[in-house]
């Protein structure tokens, strides 16, 4: 009876982490599906729409001579959930794939009075919940310095 009420600790399974191991990623685990389904089609949807607001954005609600970091994470090992980053002082644009992989636009804006008409263009992402209001902090501009310190100057244009 005392075996039962006090058993033996068993020991800790020994875990062994691969420190050259990292995430995959994340739009390729449901673009190489040979089969089309729900959530490659949204994925699509929320992609093509991301790509034609930011189009839209950069032709007519920034002005000419603007300062903006832009890069496509698509093929970059550094970052398995980003696609796509455009920031610049006013405006920060990016479209990520979750973990669940599903893709979500996060946006930040500052100095825009009417923002809303370029984001009617993501009503399918705002209609899913994957159209995400993500405020930089301390503030966009400063945010915007870091990014310009930190990035490659590679990646810093002008429009």
């Amino acid at each position: 009876m005392e075996l039962l009420n006090n058993p033996k600790p068993q020991p800790e399974p020994e875990v062994r982490i691969d420190p050259n191991h990292r995430i995959s990623k994340r739009w390729r685990k449901v673009s190489d599906l040979s089969h089309p389904n729900k959530l490659k089609a949204q994925n699509t949807t929320i992609e093509i729409q991301y790509y034609n607001t930011l189009k839209k954005i950069k032709r007519d609600y920034l002005q000419p001579g603007t300062l903006f970091f832009e890069r496509d994470y698509r093929d970059d090992p550094t970052d398995p959930f980003l696609l796509h980053s455009f920031i610049c002082n006013q405006l920060s644009f990016v479209l990520t794939c979750d973990f669940h992989c599903v893709m979500q636009i996060e946006y930040d804006f500052a100095g825009f009075t009417t923002i809303e008409d370029a984001l009617w263009r993501v009503g399918y992402a705002k209609e899913l919940g994957l159209l995400i209001y993500k405020p930089r902090l301390p503030s966009l501009s400063a945010f915007f310095k870091e990014v310009q310190v930190y990035q490659a100057p590679q990646f810093i244009h002008t429009l």
